[in-house]
């Protein structure tokens, strides 16, 4: 029976990592590139999709796997010993990235420590009477609408670093149940769905803006021709939704029973605390008070 391989990767706010596992936890390669932080104006916080992303992710791809031989993606037919059983991709959230109907994206995406939509987090907070931040991405859907309206007008879905990675790879626009649950007061975390037409219609927003909700775990899709052509990924390698950084993180370190905490000092800092077993929630909604993984502290300039 071939050995089955697995790849993670996370993108970064200032750079990208990927690793490539064997199925008994043994690490084969892993490789990490830097990128920056385009800061346009003082309050403002934004990567390109393309070349943060994507290009970052090709090339980080293209040379972990070459550390099993494989150079083109037909050797991996020539390596009839392993396979790529799956990949997964984790990154910074929450975060807003317009794409226009050919999937392309339409300016820069918009991050979690961008301050710009405080006007429109106000507005929001009001209208659902809850207290929504200017990380979310709802603010900043109401941003774009107000100040960059023809952008909106042909956006026709908004994603996130991962599900960018993961609609690059299969075609298929998806997002995590636990990413859904922190774009800003619209999924009900019980029935895992977004909420009705008409809250979204209260916002001035349309639902068919965001994306179809999925287990993090869940296949999203398969790896395109095109992509296999671009990552020297294996053609039909499954390809999970994927999810934040934040459980992955918890993952990472051993957290992972009740009563393990976690300081994360990233570009951001955050304390989180383990309700129940880790492996428990990764189907669902992972940052949940008090019932899953509690979200204690955080601060946006830790690294």
């Amino acid at each position: 029976m071939p050995k089955r391989l697995f790849l993670g990767v996370d993108i970064g706010s200032t750079g990208s990592k990927v690793a490539l596992m064997d199925d008994e936890g043994r690490c084969l390669n892993a490789l990490s590139v830097k990128h920056g932080v385009h800061h346009e104006r003082p309050d403002w916080s934004e990567h390109d999709a393309e070349t943060d992303w994507w290009n970052d992710f090709v090339d980080l791809v293209r040379k972990c796997v070459s550390v099993v031989g494989i150079r083109r993606v037909e050797d991996w037919a020539a390596h009839p010993d392993f396979i790529l059983a799956a990949l997964g991709v984790c990154g910074l959230v929450p975060c807003l990235l317009p794409l226009g109907e050919r999937g392309q994206p339409l300016r820069r995406a918009i991050l979690y420590s961008d301050n710009r939509a405080a006007e429109e987090a106000d507005c929001a907070s009001r209208v659902l009477s809850k207290r929504i931040g200017t990380e979310a991405v709802v603010p900043k859907v109401l941003w774009l609408k107000a100040h960059e309206p023809q952008i909106y007008q042909q956006t026709r879905v908004v994603l996130t670093a991962h599900s960018f990675i993961v609609f690059r790879l299969t075609g298929n626009q998806t997002i995590d149940f636990d990413t859904a649950n922190i774009m800003g007061g619209v999924f009900d975390n019980q029935s895992l769905s977004w909420g009705p037409d008409d809250l979204f219609g209260t916002l001035g927003l349309r639902q068919d803006l965001i994306p179809r909700p999925l287990p993090a775990t869940a296949i999203a899709g398969h790896v395109s021709e095109q992509a296999s052509v671009e990552t020297l990924l294996p053609e039909g390698t499954p390809v999970i939704t994927g999810t934040g950084d934040s459980y992955t993180a918890l993952l990472g370190c051993g957290a992972i029973e009740p009563g393990d905490a976690m300081i994360y000092c990233g570009t951001s800092g955050t304390l989180m605390l383990c309700n129940v077993p880790l492996e428990s929630v990764a189907s669902t909604v992972h940052v949940s008070e008090p019932l899953h993984i509690s979200f204690l502290q955080n601060v946006l300039t830790a690294g």
